[in-house]
């Protein structure tokens, strides 16, 4: 086994590192939405989606690292290594849930201009999420099927994944749309990034250090996965804030949302197959 105690050094600090990055992430868009008293800019589809993606994130996290069961049908896929879930990744779940939380609470508090909805993706695939998998709680729990503890857990996982792909995407479309990333805070872009590399860098030695290079990494992957995403999406977000969109000034541009808006709502609305789902 390659596993040292300066390995095991190493990770506790990329850990802990990952964990204060991005958790950071989340105030610079609260402080954001305060100083403005709006979240005019701020797709719902992040701020609604969030708590959904960060709750299941905890609930996978939580669950594998502290329950004897999960970890021992873990070892058992996994020719006896450990889950590649560290105490960090727990912290970082369960804070991040409360200020997904706090953030879906400040945009329900303050205005947003009538334009910005949450997509018909979203408002079909949130609700069937939750009952599907309050169902496999169900079934599994009271041993219906050959779906193990381990596999409803890996549900949440693939809940996070979808969740990230269908928050960044609207919000994405929202600053295209808008021609502008105001009021999208790119701090939060920023610690994202470093995040997500600290946490990369962590599960790739982790898996060394289990002796399960490949399967440490795939075996985890709602780690893998998020970090992933996060680099694809906040490099196209960087890309927009930078190089794309040259931001007016916040007056200027809350007049033209605001007579977007006036516009949409005296028009009447035709709904076909070329109406966009975000």
């Amino acid at each position: 086994m390659p596993d040292s105690s300066f390995l095991s050094f190493v990770s506790g600090a990329l850990g802990w590192l990952y964990f204060t990055a991005w958790s950071a992430s989340f105030y610079p868009q609260v402080i954001l939405n305060y100083q403005r008293k709006s979240v005019a800019g701020f797709s719902p589809d992040f701020y609604i989606g969030n708590p959904v993606g960060h709750l299941s994130l905890a609930i996978f996290n939580t669950v594998l690292f502290f329950s004897q069961k999960a970890r021992g049908q873990y070892a058992e896929r996994h020719h006896g290594s450990i889950p590649t879930v560290e105490p960090s990744d727990v912290a970082f779940a369960l804070h991040a849930s409360t200020l997904a939380v706090f953030t879906l609470a400040q945009a329900l508090y303050y205005p947003a201009p009538a334009s910005q909805k949450l997509s018909i993706v979203n408002r079909i695939t949130l609700p069937i999420i939750g009952v599907a998998m309050l169902v496999l709680a169900i079934v599994v729990g009271a041993g219906w099927t050959s779906l193990e503890l381990l596999d409803w857990l890996y549900g949440f996982s693939y809940i996070k994944l979808y969740i990230t792909v269908s928050k960044y995407v609207p919000q994405a479309y929202l600053n295209y749309r808008r021609r502008s990333t105001t009021g999208w805070s790119i701090g939060n872009v920023v610690l994202d990034v470093i995040g997500a590399s600290l946490s990369m860098i962590q599960l790739v030695l982790d898996s060394y250090r289990y002796d399960d290079l490949v399967g440490g990494v795939f075996g985890n992957p709602a780690k893998l996965g998020l970090s992933f995403f996060t680099f694809a999406f906040d490099g196209l977000f960087l890309l927009q804030h930078y190089v794309l969109y040259v931001d007016p000034s916040e007056k200027d541009l809350m007049k033209r949302v605001n007579e977007r808006d006036v516009e949409s709502q005296t028009r009447p609305t035709e709904v076909d197959e070329r109406t966009p789902l975000v």
